[in-house]
């Protein structure tokens, strides 16, 4: 199995040991020549080892992850919808008068600005490529 796919392998199975990770991806593999920049790692106990350290070294800082890639955000808000219903009195067909309740045009309105005062307010702080969206139900 090539290391690159027994890293990925090991990285979902295991993801809080990255490094540890790609420790075990390599395993007994020489990995020194394919960085003969780091030439001083040959002299070491363990130069694969020698040369990861160096390239987490090196990167450290200059990688910046995305939202996505750091965890990202998610938030779930809840709107009370019982006060958007309304109740009225209607006769139906035997001439009995009903309370009926006219929610879902009002819920469909009260939803499409509730997203739209989010997405204002996530984007005043330059979050790139939010997602906003509307959850119909919400599982318990």
């Amino acid at each position: 199995m090539n290391i690159v796919r027994r890293a990925h392998e090991l990285q979902r199975a295991r993801p809080d040991r990255a490094f540890a990770d790609l420790q075990d991806a390599i395993g007994t593999n020489d990995i020194t020549r394919y960085f003969p920049f780091f030439a001083e790692a040959t002299n070491e106990v363990n130069p694969t080892v020698s040369i990861l350290n160096q390239l987490q070294r090196e990167a450290a800082g200059r990688i910046k992850l995305g939202l996505d890639l750091q965890g990202g955000t998610l938030f779930i808000v809840a709107m009370d919808t019982n006060r958007l219903a309304s109740v009225e009195p209607k006769t139906n067909s035997f001439g009995k008068v009903e309370m009926v309740t006219n929610q879902v045009v009002e819920l469909e309105g009260a939803l499409s600005q509730a997203v739209e005062v989010l997405r204002k307010r996530v984007d005043r702080f330059g979050v790139a490529e939010p997602i906003i969206s509307p959850r119909a139900t919400i599982a318990s």
